[in-house]
């Protein structure tokens, strides 16, 4: 996913969360819509949707939303692993500290 893309999200953020309360989308052009269908893409390249249905571009912002969300929430719950070279700690361990007098 894009950063515009992303941004594309956060910026119908609001339209979505009143679509979850109320059932209803108030307005989105066909182009908006048409970048919600490419985000979906990124979810599943197999994924469709009618732009003209109503139902359907719910159908659609609805999938975007829950999959972004998933997303979202496996990078907060990734733990990176940490890549420890050996050599270089064995480097540190050998090293000769001056003897103190």
């Amino acid at each position: 996913m894009t950063q515009s893309q992303i941004d594309h999200l956060e910026k119908f953020q609001g339209m979505y969360n009143n679509f979850k309360q109320v059932g209803v989308i108030t307005y989105l052009s066909n182009n908006d819509a048409a970048i919600f269908l490419e985000i979906a893409k990124t979810f599943d390249p197999q994924y469709n949707e009618s732009l003209w249905c109503t139902e359907c571009v719910m159908n659609l912002i609805d999938y975007v939303y829950t999959q972004y969300s998933k997303t979202k929430q496996n990078e907060t719950n990734f733990i990176p692993a940490v890549s420890i070279n050996s050599d270089e700690l064995s480097k540190d361990n050998n090293t000769k500290k001056p003897k103190s007098k």
